[in-house]
């Protein structure tokens, strides 16, 4: 996948679609190019071009698309939509390649995510609750 094997489905795409179907994001995007696609200065061809084209056959750069949304972004936390958890690993490793808020290491990741997630993954119970609960951290 993300490759010019999938040319089939990308030209399929463009044909069921068009650029009319699209709209400048309501909310920040980051694509699989590590690309910030912001509300004011994406337009909806580019988002038609990135859609049917680029996200479809060129590789995907999970690490550089996360490292973007940390940099650009600064976001309170990370969530992980799931169904399972099984990017938590990577995102984690990611997280401490960059140093991210002093989590240098696997264990100053683990304690941060015993104290105060960062990292949010919905298929943890407690995390869930955490994220959909009231308070003073949304």
């Amino acid at each position: 996948f993300h490759s010019e094997l999938m040319r089939e489905s990308s030209e399929g795409g463009l044909r069921l679609f068009s650029v009319n179907d699209f709209h400048r994001p309501k909310w920040d995007l980051i694509d699989g190019r590590g690309r910030h696609l912001g509300t004011s200065s994406t337009s909806p061809e580019e988002l038609y071009d990135y859609t049917f084209r680029s996200q479809v056959l060129e590789t995907f750069s999970f690490t550089r698309s996360i490292v973007t949304a940390l940099k650009e972004l600064a976001p309170d936390h990370l969530v992980l939509l799931g169904p399972g958890g099984t990017l938590g690993g990577a995102i984690g490793q990611i997280l401490i390649q960059e140093k991210w808020r002093g989590m240098d290491s696997k264990e100053a990741f683990s304690r941060r995510q015993k104290e105060n997630p960062f990292l949010i993954s919905l298929c943890v119970p407690e995390q869930r609750a955490f994220l959909l609960s009231e308070g003073d951290h949304h």
